[in-house]
């Protein structure tokens, strides 16, 4: 959400911007619902820039990954994960209290019982793609949602 020109190819998406905000790729409904089993497993992800145009500022530190609960209007973010002035990585973001997920409106650390409230009914997933002050052209592909591993499986 925020983004022009979204390009998608099957595995991956591309979207460019030129307003400086920040904005999200949103995670289609199969990511969404009561997602519970998740809670011990990751989010993976790969994510980069083709081009990016800082206007000589240093990019602002934001939630870079968003859990949203409507049934009690919660938000969870990670902070931090996309580093400035590197134009790709790969990530695997914990989904338990190893991670210091983080409650947007109190600012306190969340619980494995509000992580698990938040993944039970899960309204929304957003990636950041907004992270730079200029136009910047940025790419998602390989998002998966893995399951925690349990005994016997």
């Amino acid at each position: 959400t925020g983004a022009r020109d979204l390009r998608t190819d099957g595995s991956s998406m591309m979207a460019d911007d030129t307003s400086g905000t920040s904005w999200f790729f949103s995670a289609p409904e199969k990511y969404l619902g009561d997602v519970r089993e998740a809670y011990g497993g990751r989010l993976e992800f790969s994510l980069g820039h083709l081009h990016s145009d800082s206007r000589g500022m240093t990019p602002p530190v934001g939630n870079d990954v968003e859990l949203f609960s409507a049934r009690d209007s919660t938000t969870l973010a990670r902070r931090g994960l996309v580093k400035p002035w590197v134009y790709a990585s790969t990530f695997e973001v914990h989904l338990d209290t190893s991670n210091e997920w983080v409650d947007v409106t109190t600012g306190e650390v969340a619980t494995e019982e509000g992580i698990e409230r938040v993944l039970g009914a899960l309204s929304a997933l957003r990636i950041r793609g907004g992270h730079y002050a200029g136009r910047e052209t940025t790419w998602l592909k390989h998002v998966v949602l893995r399951r925690a591993e349990r005994m016997g499986d």
